[in-house]
């Protein structure tokens, strides 16, 4: 298929594709697809040396908001489905419709809005500003050098969106201290 360009995306779409603002260190963008049977446009990071992308930001217009469950992988054992539990709570986002954003821990397949083939994150932060439903999909810290996203950096991505910021800049990031002096 060929490659689009942002702005090719942002016609077959109808609405302006907002570029995130700030990406975590390391991250760089990849590739931008339109899925017009959820009328999704997804932005697709790397994180250095890997194969696939390792986060997505996907735009809609608003409306309904997908659920979690929606988006969740089905998992089978014996041919069975399982429910798999998802951890999902409530972040503040500024920017965001009351300046509130789901967080989603769980097992979720990002090409169920994306399109193309299953891309798999267990991590999701969700939330509707404006005229717009915006999710980033990520990977939770894995200790093996993959990209991974913290909840900060998360929240810090969605307010580069929503172009509301509420963390003051240069705030340590929890998920990323590294010792117990840099915590304290």
């Amino acid at each position: 298929a060929p490659h689009l360009a942002v702005e090719e995306a942002a016609a077959l779409a109808g609405f302006a594709v907002v570029e995130p603002a700030w990406l975590p260190s390391d991250y760089a963008y990849d590739a931008v697809a339109y899925n017009p049977a959820a009328s999704a446009v997804c932005l697709y990071y790397r994180y250095p040396y890997e194969e696939a992308p390792s986060l997505a930001i996907a735009e809609t217009p608003a409306g309904t908001l997908p659920s979690v469950a929606d988006l969740q992988m089905v998992a089978t054992y014996n041919g069975q489905p399982v429910e798999i539990a998802a951890d999902v709570r409530t972040v503040p986002v500024g920017g965001a419709l009351n300046g509130m954003a789901q967080l989603a821990y769980t097992g979720l397949d990002a090409s169920r809005l994306c399109g193309g083939e299953e891309w798999s994150a267990n991590m999701a932060l969700l939330w509707q500003a404006g005229d717009r439903n915006f999710i980033i999909f990520g990977h939770i810290d894995q200790y093996d050098g993959r990209g991974s996203l913290t909840q900060m950096e998360a929240q810090q991505l969605a307010e580069g969106l929503t172009g509301v910021a509420t963390i003051p800049a240069g705030t340590p990031d929890p998920g990323r201290l590294a010792s117990v002096e840099a915590a304290e």
